[in-house]
C-alpha cells in the first residue's frame, strides 16, 4: 500500500528526497489533490513548468495526467523547462490560474519539490495544509484506483513559452533614465535553468555577456547552485578577475534568488545589494513606472537582515516592514499590507511589483540590478555601510525539540546577552547593544539557519560561541 511521506509537506511548499519521496506516484497524488480543492471549472488555467532536476520531465507527466482527469487539456499549459520566473511572468498575465513549478530550488542534489500558486499567489502554510488533508484522504480511500503507471501515459505536449515572450515583458518596461554605462557583465548559470535567458536578456539592454555554467545540466557539475554559499560563488569570483567583467551575477537552480560579485571579484554582501536597491528605488519611485507613487511607501525585510536595513529605509524617508523568513510569506506581506514599494531576503530573493503583482525572480532581480547600475556605475557597491557578520549557517539539527529548544535559547539570552529586544515571528532574533543573533528552524530543511552580526569581532564571536555553547548544552 502506498504510504503518503507527510513529511514532505513544508511551511510554504513541497520538497522531499527523490525519488523515495517526491516520485511520479506522489506527483500523481498531489495532482488528484488539488483537483479536489480547486473547482476545474473556476480555473483560468493550469500551468506545468519544472527546472534542470532530474526526474521534472516524469513529476511533471504524472501531474499532468492527474490533472487531466478533471481539467479540459485544452486548458493544462506544460511549459516543459523554463526558469521559475518565465512561469511567473506568463502566470501574471492569467486571471485565476493555477500555476505548479516542479523544483528544489537551492536544494542539494537527490531532492524535488513543487512550488504552488493560486491567482499569483504562492501557497501559503494554510493552503499547503488543506492540500495534505486532501492527498491523506485519497490515500484512506481505495489507493489502486490513483495508481500511476508511467507505462500507460503518453508524455504530454509541452507547449514551450519562447524566450522573447518574458524578455519583450521585461524590456516594455521604461528606463528611468537613458543609461551613462554598458558593462561586461559575467553571468553564471550554475547549470540551472536561469543563465542562458538571462544572458539574453542583458545582451539585448546592451550589455556584453560573458557565460559561465549556463548550459542546463541537473547533475551541477561546476558547483552546487546556491549563491548564498561563499564556496559556490569562488569560479563566478575568479572569472570576474580574469575576465575584467564590471559585475558578475549567479542564480540558484530555478533562478529566482541573485548573488552578485562586484567589479575586484569581491561578493557583495545580500544586504549591501539591497541596500543599494533601497537608495536607488526611492530615488526613482516616484517615476510614473514605480507602484504607490506619492505616498510614504515601506520596504519589507526578513528576519536574517541587517540591522543596517531598517537604519537605511528610515534614512531614505520610507517605513520599515519585517516579515517572516520565506518567500510565500514575504510575498504575500508585500501584495496584502498597504504601500509597500519592494523587499527582499538576505538569501537573494529580492521582490519587485511587475503589472500591479509581486514578481520574486532572480533573472528580474539583474535586470533591476544593471539598469541602476547603468546610471550610479560599477563603483556604486563600493561604500555602502556593513558591520562585521557571518553568511548564513546551517546546522543540521532536528525540528523534533525545536520548539524546547528556542525557549530555552531565549531564557538563556535573556540572563547572558542582555537584549535590547528579542523578535519572535520567525524564530528568535536577539537584539543586543553591539550586534543580533538570529536562530531560526529552516522551512525547508531539519537545520537550523543561524545568523549573527556585530560592531567588532569581539561581539560578533561571543554570539556565535554563545548559539553554539548553547546547542552543544541542550543536545
Amino acid at each position: 500500500m502506498y504510504m503518503l511521506p507527510v513529511k514532505v509537506f513544508k511551511e510554504y511548499d513541497i520538497r522531499g528526497k527523490y525519488p523515495e519521496e517526491i516520485n511520479p506516484q506522489f506527483a500523481y497524488i498531489l495532482g488528484i489533490a488539488l483537483m479536489k480543492i480547486f473547482a476545474p471549472n473556476r480555473l483560468g488555467c493550469v500551468l506545468i513548468a519544472h527546472d534542470s532536476r532530474e526526474g521534472g520531465q516524469e513529476l511533471a507527466k504524472a501531474l499532468y495526467h492527474a490533472l487531466k482527469t478533471k481539467v479540459p487539456e485544452n486548458k493544462i499549459k506544460f511549459l516543459g523547462m523554463q526558469h521559475s520566473g518565465g512561469l511567473g511572468v506568463l502566470n501574471l498575465s492569467i486571471d485565476g490560474a493555477l500555476a505548479i513549478y516542479i523544483t528544489a530550488s537551492h536544494n542539494p542534489l537527490g531532492y524535488h519539490g513543487f512550488k504552488i500558486y493560486i491567482d499569483r499567489l504562492p501557497f501559503n502554510s494554510e493552503l499547503i495544509n488543506i492540500v495534505k488533508v486532501s492527498a491523506l484522504s485519497l490515500i484512506g480511500a481505495d489507493a489502486s484506483v490513483y495508481k500511476f503507471d508511467a507505462e500507460n501515459f503518453a508524455e504530454p505536449p509541452i507547449e514551450r513559452l519562447d524566450n522573447s515572450y518574458y524578455i519583450d515583458a521585461i524590456l516594455a518596461e521604461p528606463f528611468l533614465e537613458q543609461p551613462k554605462y554598458k558593462f561586461r557583465v559575467a553571468v553564471d548559470g550554475g547549470n540551472g535553468v536561469g543563465g542562458i535567458i538571462a544572458s539574453e536578456l542583458y545582451r539585448k539592454m546592451g550589455h556584453e555577456v560573458l557565460e559561465l555554467n549556463c548550459e542546463p545540466d541537473g547533475s551541477f557539475p561546476n558547483h552546487h547552485p546556491d549563491p548564498s554559499i561563499p564556496e559556490n560563488m569562488v569560479q563566478l569570483q575568479n572569472f570576474v578577475r580574469e575576465n575584467n567583467c564590471d559585475v558578475g551575477l549567479a542564480f540558484d537552480g530555478d533562478a529566482d534568488r541573485l548573488g552578485v560579485v562586484d567589479y575586484r571579484g569581491e561578493i557583495v554582501d545580500p544586504d549591501r545589494v539591497f541596500i543599494f536597491f533601497i537608495r536607488q528605488m526611492m530615488k526613482y519611485h516616484h517615476s510614473h513606472e514605480m507602484p504607490h507613487k506619492g505616498e510614504k511607501v515601506k520596504i519589507a525585510y526578513d528576519l536574517k537582515s541587517s540591522r543596517y536595513i531598517e537604519k537605511e529605509i528610515l534614512k531614505a524617508g520610507a517605513l520599515p516592514l519585517i516579515c517572516k523568513t520565506g518567500h510565500s510569506n514575504m510575498t504575500w506581506d508585500i501584495h496584502h499590507k498597504d504601500g509597500v514599494l519592494f523587499g527582499a531576503e538576505y538569501s537573494g530573493h529580492y521582490y519587485f511589483f511587475k503589472d500591479g503583482y509581486v514578481l520574486n525572480d532572480g533573472v528580474y532581480s539583474g535586470y533591476k540590478l544593471l539598469r541602476f547600475l547603468s546610471l550610479a556605475g560599477r563603483e556604486a557597491f563600493d561604500n555602502l555601510p556593513q558591520d562585521e557578520s557571518i553568511p548564513e549557517l546551517r546546522i543540521p539539527y532536528s525540528h523534533e525539540h525545536i520548539t524546547d529548544f528556542l525557549a530555552f535559547a531565549k531564557a538563556e539570552a535573556t540572563a547572558l546577552l542582555k537584549p535590547k529586544q528579542i523578535i519572535e515571528i520567525d524564530g528568535i532574533r536577539i537584539e543586543t547593544e553591539h550586534g543580533f543573533l538570529l536562530i531560526r528552524p529552516s522551512k525547508t530543511e531539519e537545520v537550523l539557519s543561524i545568523r549573527a552580526e556585530a560592531d567588532s569581532k569581539e561581539h560578533l564571536e561571543a554570539l556565535l560561541d554563545f548559539v553554539h555553547a548553547k546547542i552543544a548544552e541542550f543536545g
